[in-house]
């Protein structure tokens, strides 16, 4: 009796031992979504699911039934009642494939995998806009979606019919969203559409993203959009340095953005707002030259000005300037189609304490809707100060 009881335990022992290796050798392969796991466990979500996917172009209902077996045995996985019910709604079982699609997004409705899916049925039953909101929950759950979704995403936005629908449907997103709004910039000639995308989210974006929407309205002759979105981004406390020229006296912090300063990005240049002796205000601008370069622009800031007669005028002071022709400050006319240099400074050169500058100069009424001031550099610098 005692061996019989010895062989009994060593039995379920290795029963159990058993199960214990099925388990989990079908949970290794179902991760890695391994066709292997069938083998191991047919009854298995993850086997079901791939001998549906197996079946369905060349047995639909089969591989619908496959599915419909999983739920059994798996009511709650999301993934599979979302894969059941794009098969009832290629069977034109519509009303039990949107009940389908309803508790797969109840059960699951943070599961990447689930989300994609059921973006895919509701745009087959042609509701792109609640497949937006479900494709929006994906790609916060999972970012390899994106080189399939982004141009999917973008289509659906640039379709009048649901152009409005569709901006609102996504302005909830998550992290993905300044991606997706760099591939609209790029992909797309729609300016409703990137508007409506910017102002849907306008208390969320930030900065990068901004400086980008901000290049593109002024490259493409969004002028006025610009100005003012550049506007409701100033700090109260920068109001104050608005004016023809924005802080003219260089007190601020350069942004790179908008109509504020923008500085150049070279090794061999060194550009700061700081404080020398002898200039009006706390700071000046200084520009420094680490080694020789060519002609280019250093500095410069995007204007908004009306047509009519301005003067440009300002202090500087020069130390061992050695370059060909000198720096000079400039100011150009901009339009999409053209640009016209319609005011320059004297060069400066050489070595002086601080002098006074201006010009005066007379802006057209046509094909000048704003203005890029610029201070350029012609040859090879060592030190300069500019007020």
């Amino acid at each position: 009796m005692k061996s019989v009881k010895s062989l009994l335990l060593w039995l379920i022992a290795a029963f159990l031992l058993w199960r214990i290796v099925v388990v989990n050798v079908t949970e290794y392969y179902a991760i890695k979504n391994d066709p292997k796991v069938i083998s191991w466990n047919a009854s298995h979500p993850k086997s079901l699911q791939l001998a549906s996917k197996n079946l369905i172009e060349s047995n639909a209902i089969e591989a619908r039934k496959r599915l419909q077996t999983s739920t059994f045995y798996h009511p709650a996985n999301g993934q599979t009642l979302a894969a059941l019910s794009l098969l009832w709604q290629q069977e034109g079982n519509l009303k039990l494939a949107k009940e389908t699609a309803r508790l797969a997004d109840l059960v699951s409705p943070k599961n990447a995998a689930t989300q994609f899916t059921l973006g895919s049925f509701y745009l087959s039953v042609d509701d792109p806009v609640q497949a937006l909101k479900h494709w929006s929950v994906a790609l916060d759950g999972d970012p390899e979606y994106t080189k399939q979704l982004y141009p999917v995403m973008l289509q659906i936005m640039e379709n009048r019919a649901y152009k409005v629908e569709a901006v609102k449907a996504v302005k909830d997103a998550g992290k993905w969203w300044p991606r997706f709004f760099g591939h609209a910039l790029n992909n797309t000639s729609d300016t409703d559409v990137l508007k409506g995308l910017y102002m849907a989210r306008a208390d969320k974006v930030d900065q990068a993203t901004r400086k980008l929407y901000l290049d593109y309205l002024i490259r493409t002759g969004g002028y006025v959009d610009a100005y003012f979105i550049w506007l409701n981004g100033i700090p109260p406390d920068d109001l104050t340095a608005l004016g023809n020229v924005f802080d003219g006296s260089f007190e601020g912090v350069p942004t790179n953005e908008g109509f504020g300063w923008r500085v150049a990005n070279d090794n061999g240049l060194m550009t700061t707002f700081e404080s020398i002796y002898g200039q009006i205000g706390n700071k000046a601008l200084h520009v420094s030259f680490l080694e020789g370069i060519h002609r280019r622009v250093l500095v410069s800031q995007y204007l908004m000005l009306d047509p009519g007669s301005y003067r440009l005028s300002g202090k500087s002071r020069i130390e061992n300037l050695s370059a060909g022709k000198g720096i000079f400050w400039s100011i150009q006319c901009l339009d999409v189609n053209a640009n016209k240099q319609v005011a320059r400074t004297e060069y400066f050169l050489g070595t002086d304490v601080w002098q006074n500058f201006e010009i005066d100069f007379d802006l057209p009424e046509q094909n000048c809707p704003i203005q890029h001031l610029r201070l350029e550099a012609d040859g090879s610098v060592n030190d300069n100060y500019a007020d």
